[in-house]
C-alpha cells in the first residue's frame, strides 16, 4: 500500500491505494509506482537495516528484480484441455452438470476447455468455462469447497485432480464416464494441454491497432471512442485470473461495453470495465467485455471510424495490440 503521509506499508484490503504499475527498466528491473499517488516504492539504508519508503522519481534504490518461483504443480491458470492418460479421452461437459469423456479432439468446442483459476489458498476450482463466464457475468463469487480443487503433480507432467471437499480424486472409467476415487492412480491421471488462454499479455503500456480499418482506438472526446490516424497508449492491467482492465493514458478513462449497445470510456473501473483478450491465429486480440460477452467493433460511418459493440469476433473486431 502507498500512502498519503510518505508511507509505504501492507495492509489487509485491495482498493485504490493497493494499485500499483510496474515499469520495467533497460536492465530487466522494475520501478513499483503507486496508481494513486504516483510514487515509486524505495528501499533505504537506516542503521543496520533497512526500510521502506516513497520516491517521486526511479533511481536505483527503487528499482527491484521481480523472480518468478514455480507456480502450484507446474500448472498455471489459464484454460486447458484435460486429457486422461490411460484412456486417452477428454474431459468433456456436454450437457447440463454431466462430466464424461470424448475422443475426437475436432468435437471439442468452447464448452469443453477447462479454466483454472488460483485462489489465495492455492487451491483450484475446475469448472466449465460458458458456466464461468455466466458466473461472471453475475459477479458471483460462491464457489464453495465442492467445485474447489487441488492440482495434484502425479509423475512425467501428469496430474491428479483431488476435490477439497471430499478428499477425493476425479478419474475417468473405461465406458466413458467420471467418478471419484480414494487414490491417484491410472484412471485418475490427466495431462493439462495449454491452449490460446484469454489474456496471453502481460501487464503494460499498449497502442489499440484495428486491423480493419489501420486505425488506432483512442478516447479525445469525453467518452467517446473512435479509429485514429494518431497512436495512442492505453494501459492494459491484469486485475486477475486474465481479466483485463484497460486505460487510456492521457484521459486516464477506462474502456467500458454499457447495457445499450454502446462502448465507451469512463473514470472508473468496475464489472462494465473489465475484458478479455481473446488471442487470434494471427497474433492478433479481440477485445470481449467479461460483464455482457461483447466484442469492441470498430466501423467505418461517413469518413469517419467509430466504435460500438459486436456479438462475434470477425475482421472488424481485431486488433494488435503493441506494447510502447
Amino acid at each position: 500500500r502507498c500512502g498519503n503521509q510518505g508511507e509505504v506499508n501492507a495492509v489487509a484490503h485491495n482498493l485504490e491505494w493497493e494499485k500499483w504499475y510496474l515499469e520495467e527498466q533497460d536492465d530487466g528491473t522494475v520501478c513499483i509506482l503507486s496508481h494513486q499517488w504516483n510514487k515509486y516504492v524505495q528501499i533505504s539504508r537506516q542503521g543496520d537495516g533497512f526500510k521502506t519508503g516513497q520516491l517521486n522519481r526511479c533511481g536505483s534504490w527503487e528499482r527491484f528484480t521481480l523472480n518468478r518461483i514455480a507456480d502450484f504443480s507446474g500448472v498455471v491458470p489459464g484454460h486447458y484441455r484435460v486429457k486422461s492418460v490411460k484412456w486417452n479421452h477428454y474431459l468433456s461437459n456436454p450437457a447440463s452438470d454431466q462430466i464424461e469423456g470424448i475422443e475426437d479432439i475436432l468435437k471439442f468446442g468452447m464448452l469443453d476447455l477447462m479454466m483454472l483459476v488460483f485462489t489465495h489458498s492455492r487451491v483450484n476450482y475446475l469448472t466449465n468455462i460458458f458456466q464461468e463466464l455466466q458466473i461472471a457475468s453475475a459477479a458471483s463469487d460462491d464457489n464453495d469447497n465442492e467445485e474447489k480443487w487441488v492440482i495434484e503433480e502425479k509423475e512425467a507432467g501428469t496430474f491428479c485432480i483431488l476435490n477439497a471437499d471430499s478428499g477425493k480424486y476425479m478419474g475417468l472409467r473405461k465406458k466413458g464416464d467420471s467418478r471419484t476415487n480414494n487414490n491417484c492412480g491410472g484412471d485418475e491421471a490427466y495431462f493439462f494441454e495449454r491452449v490460446h488462454d484469454f489474456g496471453g499479455l502481460v501487464d503494460g503500456t499498449y497502442t489499440i491497432f484495428n486491423n480493419k480499418w489501420s486505425k488506432y482506438l483512442t478516447n479525445n472526446n469525453g467518452d467517446q471512442l473512435s479509429g485514429e490516424e494518431t497512436p495512442r497508449n492505453w494501459i492494459v492491467t491484469n486485475e486477475g485470473d486474465g481479466v483485463f482492465s484497460i486505460q487510456d493514458e492521457q484521459s486516464l478513462n477506462y474502456l467500458r461495453c454499457g447495457n445499450q449497445g454502446e462502448i465507451n470510456a469512463v473514470p472508473h473501473s468496475l464489472s462494465w470495465e473489465r475484458w478479455y483478450l481473446e488471442e487470434q491465429d494471427d497474433g492478433s486480440y479481440c477485445i470481449v467485455n467479461r460483464q455482457f460477452n461483447k466484442y469492441v467493433r470498430m466501423y467505418k460511418q461517413s469518413g469517419n471510424y467509430k466504435v460500438n459493440q459486436q456479438g462475434y469476433c470477425g475482421s472488424w473486431e481485431r486488433y494488435t495490440l503493441q506494447r510502447v
